[in-house]
C-alpha cells in the first residue's frame, strides 16, 4: 500500500480479502464489512491524531522552554 496513506487507514484496508461467487454475494459481504470497518478505522485515526497532537504540544513546549522560535504557518 502507498506509504503516503495514513497508517491507520492502511491497517484497516489490509483487512479486506477474499472473493465472491457473484456480484450480489460480493455486495452483501461489502455491506457487512463496511459496517465493521468504518467505526474501527475512525477510532484508530482519532487515536493517532490525538497522539500526534500530544507529541507536537510536548515538542513545542520544549522549544519554548529552550527559547527557540516556533515555525509559524
Amino acid at each position: 500500500m502507498d506509504s503516503r496513506v495514513h497508517p491507520a487507514v492502511t491497517l484497516c484496508a489490509n483487512r479486506a480479502n477474499g472473493t465472491a461467487a457473484d456480484f450480489e454475494a460480493a455486495r452483501a459481504a461489502f455491506e457487512t464489512a463496511w459496517r465493521t470497518f468504518l467505526p474501527e478505522c475512525t477510532e484508530m485515526i482519532s487515536a493517532r491524531a490525538k497522539k500526534m497532537a500530544t507529541v507536537f504540544a510536548a515538542r513545542s513546549a520544549r522549544k519554548r522552554a529552550a527559547g527557540e522560535a516556533l515555525r509559524g504557518r
